[in-house]
């Protein structure tokens, strides 16, 4: 994960009128797949965030923070959960428009705890295991 000041990130967002904010986004949860091993879309997300009128991107808030959640435990990192606040701003967004930038600055300072766990424990290259090649070897014989 790439550590980003949250206050500039607020900062970029609004002033934007939240065109950083899906930038962002889309960028975290490309990060957040690397550092979790695990598949994203990023661009199907803001396909939907588009299409749902923003719903979408609540939703990619949520699952990305429970996400990090999850990393962090693995790790050993205590923190407290935040994908319910996250959830909880989210439908803020709804009623004030503002809430999205709450989203930003309670994920940023999540990644951010994620990149200097990283920076203080380097894990090395990742690789993904190759699925064995059984081609060459022979079929096993049916009863």
């Amino acid at each position: 994960m790439t550590r980003r000041n949250v206050l500039i990130s607020v900062f970029l967002t609004a002033i934007t009128l939240g065109l950083y904010g899906l930038y962002w986004q889309w960028r975290t949860t490309v990060e957040l797949g690397e550092e979790t091993e695990r598949e994203t879309n990023p661009l199907l997300d803001l396909f939907l965030v588009a299409l749902t009128w923003g719903l979408w991107g609540v939703w990619v808030s949520f699952r990305n923070s429970a996400r990090a959640q999850r990393e962090m435990e693995t790790l050993g990192i205590d923190v407290p959960d935040r994908s319910w606040l996250v959830l909880g701003f989210g439908a803020l967004t709804w009623w004030t428009g503002l809430g999205w930038l709450g989203i930003v600055a309670l994920l940023q300072d999540q990644y951010n705890e994620l990149a200097a766990f990283d920076a203080a424990h380097p894990r090395g290259p990742r690789t993904r295991v190759d699925v064995l090649d059984t081609s060459g070897a022979p079929l096993p014989v049916a009863f």
